[in-house]
């Protein structure tokens, strides 16, 4: 369905429902205007897809996203402009012990919700009916309309990594998000990039039945430098993607007192930010380049002590065009 400006009516009059399975609109229907939860990443009414390697942060800052919508804030510099929500915080993967020695010192506000999965439950291998009711009453009760569920990865490993129950609940959440009006963002991660590869839109591909479900889909990943910086770019997107390969949003890890998340500091090309930090000669033989771009490769290379060939291979690298 299209996105209309705030305001605007619909005017599509009605369409035909054949057997109940198609709605028809109602001539006349106002459309919720479409504003920004977490800046350009995730909007209202959307099922976002946060994905990346093991260990990069994405609990953390999922953590991060639905404290700040819960005050109404800004995260971490992101516009947020719906205003405070209520957020029910589905964590799937750690107990309440873990979860609050990873947040300690964080004072949550009163709409940020956290729910888990009781491990008494007898049939935990199971993410059934039961849960998406238990879900459901958990929603309506509190009144919230944001959902946050990390992560989908845990799930597969209640499921036994059964594809059937994937499907399942993949369908299942779309329907309820649907029914009751909800902006769901899913964490999950993804195998095979390692620690300073790209980010890929197979990468989302691998994530099976969410990537085509997800309305919006961002990754995190590792820069090169192993100074505890990440950046975040996007592969799917409702409005139009902002941050791609060119131009990747940039963040810090900051572990302080009464602040645990990153911290937003720009935006940078992937290709830069994955490379490991640079080593003396290939400093100097790109500080040199810089400073006298017309140099030859030779001179390059007397000046610095080191082979023609070292040169050449080093301005590669970094896509510096020789002479």
């Amino acid at each position: 369905m299209p996105r209309y400006a705030f305001g605007e009516t619909v005017k599509t009059g009605y369409e035909l429902a054949v057997g109940g399975i198609l709605m028809p609109y109602v001539k006349g229907e106002r459309v919720e205007p479409v504003c920004r939860l977490w800046g350009d990443f995730w909007r209202r009414g959307e099922l976002a897809l946060l994905f990346g390697e093991q260990g990069v942060g994405k609990s953390a800052l999922a953590v991060q996203i639905a404290d700040a919508i819960s005050r109404g804030v800004d995260g971490g510099g992101m516009p947020m402009e719906c205003g405070a929500q209520k957020v029910v915080f589905c964590d799937v993967e750690h107990d309440a012990k873990v979860f609050e020695r990873r947040c300690g010192g964080i004072v949550f506000a009163p709409n940020f919700i956290r729910v888990g999965i009781n491990p008494l439950y007898g049939n935990s291998s199971y993410l059934g009916a039961a849960y998406f009711e238990a879900l459901e009453n958990t929603l309506k009760d509190s009144g919230a309309r944001v959902l946050v569920i990390d992560s989908v990865t845990a799930i597969k490993n209640m499921a036994c990594y059964d594809p059937k129950q994937e499907l399942y609940f993949t369908s299942r959440l779309r329907i309820l998000q649907r029914k009751l009006d909800l902006s769901v963002l899913v964490v999950t991660d993804t195998q095979g990039i390692g620690h300073r590869g790209r980010l890929l839109y197979r990468h989302m591909a691998g994530v099976r039945y969410w990537a085509g479900f997800a309305d919006s889909a961002f990754g995190m990943g590792f820069c090169g430098d192993g100074a505890g910086r990440r950046y975040l770019i996007q592969f799917k997107s409702t409005e139009g993607i902002v941050y791609w390969a060119s131009n990747v949003l940039c963040c810090d890890v900051v572990s302080e007192k009464d602040f645990k998340g990153f911290r937003f500091t720009g935006t940078g090309r992937e290709a830069e930010l994955l490379q490991p930090p640079l080593g003396e000669p290939e400093t100097s033989i790109l500080k040199l380049k810089r400073e006298n771009p017309r140099l030859s490769l030779r001179k390059i290379a007397e000046r610095i002590g080191v082979s023609k060939m070292k040169v050449k291979r080093v301005l590669d690298k970094y896509g510096v065009k020789p002479l």
